[in-house]
């Protein structure tokens, strides 16, 4: 491994990391241990890259080596062992879910289809700014719902009826998936997920998408 910063027992460098956000805390360090360095988080051993020769390296000359991401509790969870693109390793049926989903959802003529959501939904956000004038506006939320409206509907029409509930469960999704969590820097101590209330808060936000999909899913069985 590469030099980097001294480490603790049992925690590594997370006391260097704190609260800070995770990428200042990595560019402050690179100022110090070289654009190279490697980082022990609990369990986790990383190696942090920062200059743009560096990254060509890993994203693209050794870019299969390094394609595959590390465990994370709430893939395991939520996407039944992290068997999705975002999350799943690189394997013939992770390429095989890419060749489809670039294939028949994210095409010219795919994309070109959803044209008709994407408008809507910013005349939509558009005149909600509009009659703010004089007051604040929450721009990111109001952006974030917005997108997440243009995903529901391109993902399943434009008269799905759990579209709220959908969009709801996916920002708390994003919610419990941003930052650390110690479950997560320490895969091997199973029981801190439970204890956390972690693994029960994903486990209900799964059964809930689980029953909302069965719903789609038969609707859309019958309609056929």
């Amino acid at each position: 491994l590469p030099p980097g910063p001294p480490k603790l027992p049992i925690i590594g460098n997370l006391y260097q990391i704190g609260l800070a956000l995770p990428h200042r805390a990595f560019l402050d360090l690179s100022k110090k241990y070289g654009p190279i360095m490697s980082l022990q988080l609990g369990q986790i051993s990383m190696v942090v890259v920062s200059s743009p020769r560096l990254a060509e390296e890993v994203l693209k000359n050794h870019d299969l080596a390094l394609a595959s991401r590390p465990y994370a509790l709430h893939a395991d969870i939520l996407l039944y062992g992290g068997i999705d693109i975002a999350f799943g390793r690189y394997s013939d049926y992770w390429r095989q879910m890419k060749k489809i989903v670039t294939m028949e959802l994210l095409s010219v003529k795919k994309v070109q289809s959803f044209m008709g959501f994407r408008a809507t939904e910013i005349d939509r956000f558009t005149e909600v700014v509009q009659s703010c004038v004089g007051k604040p506006v929450h721009i990111r939320k109001r952006v974030m719902k917005m997108n997440n409206t243009v995903v529901c509907k391109c993902l399943f029409g434009n008269d799905c009826r759990q579209q709220d509930v959908l969009i709801e469960l996916a920002e708390q999704v994003v919610a419990l998936s941003s930052g650390y969590y110690v479950a997560d820097l320490f895969p091997t101590l199973t029981f801190l997920s439970t204890i956390s209330g972690m693994k029960s808060r994903l486990t209900k936000i799964h059964k809930s998408l689980d029953n909302i999909f069965d719903e789609i899913f038969e609707e859309r069985r019958i309609r056929r």
